[in-house]
């Protein structure tokens, strides 16, 4: 059926920034540039709107290609409905050879903002120096982490190999660690889909403490005043550090860990 296309008003920003290597593949093996220039005009799109949202550097869940909104939504995650966005931007520049820096301004922009407002780091029992990455909306940093989430340590480190950034394999490192414990601390083995934990303020400064847990716990808990939090966290099967599990399912879908670049940490 012939006619005019309109972008839609509403569009996750994944749906619009993962079609740029499959797309761009195509035109390389197919030798006519129409596929390449598709996804080129999306992304020129986000790099001209990159500094606009409420965190720049960031893209939120929600925009409205239409009307080239890119600032109505206040929701931002590397977790599911935003993560391939982010996972192509290094990707994009090595299978364009290293040729567009385009590529390269995005994820500095966004792995910068990331360091900034993303992540975070739990209190542990053993007081481990990790990463999560949490999600950021109106009132500031959610500590809520994601097993969609776990590709960010491998693209960390893809990132601080390929631009130069070597200190950052560190981040990129904990950001591994951080994915390993919650897999290693629920009874199956298998991270959930989503679940919160206890942020600490300080990083370096985030030595375990089982009242603070407690308090966290009581706190994702409504009208929880009058509630024994050691109740809660039995009733609720919390592991140690957890202070709530919003989404027990584990959904099979395509996880991208990068372990081929962990080994080179």
């Amino acid at each position: 059926m012939n006619g005019d296309q309109e972008a839609p008003s509403q569009a996750l920003g994944a749906e619009l920034g993962s079609l740029s290597l499959e797309f761009t593949r195509l035109s390389q093996l197919t030798g006519n540039a129409k596929y390449f220039d598709a996804v080129q005009r999306i992304t020129d799109q986000f790099e001209k709107h990159q500094n606009e949202t409420r965190y720049p550097g960031l893209f939120p869940v929600w925009v409205n290609p239409l009307e080239e909104n890119f600032g109505a939504d206040h929701t931002f995650t590397f977790g599911g409905m935003s993560d391939s966005l982010y996972e192509y931007f290094p990707k994009q520049y090595m299978l364009l050879g290293g040729l567009v820096n385009q590529y390269k301004g995005l994820y500095e922009k966004a792995i910068e903002a990331a360091k900034a407002h993303l992540f975070f780091r739990p209190l542990h029992p053993e007081n481990q120096d990790m990463l999560i990455s949490g999600t950021v909306g109106t009132f500031g940093l959610q500590p809520d982490g994601q097993h969609l989430a776990c590709f960010a340590g491998g693209m960390v480190a893809i990132g601080a190999k390929i631009f130069n950034r070597t200190d950052e394999l560190k981040v990129a490192r904990k950001l591994v660690d951080g994915c390993i414990w919650t897999y290693d601390s629920m009874p199956t083995g298998i991270m959930p889909e989503s679940f919160s934990l206890v942020p600490c303020q300080d990083p370096e400064d985030c030595t375990w403490s089982t009242e603070r847990w407690h308090q966290e716990v009581l706190h994702q808990n409504a009208n929880a005043e009058d509630i024994d939090p050691t109740d809660v966290i039995k009733d609720d099967h919390l592991p140690i550090g957890y202070t709530k599990i919003s989404d027990r399912r584990f959904l099979l879908r395509f996880v991208r860990f990068h372990c081929y670049s962990i080994h080179s940490l």
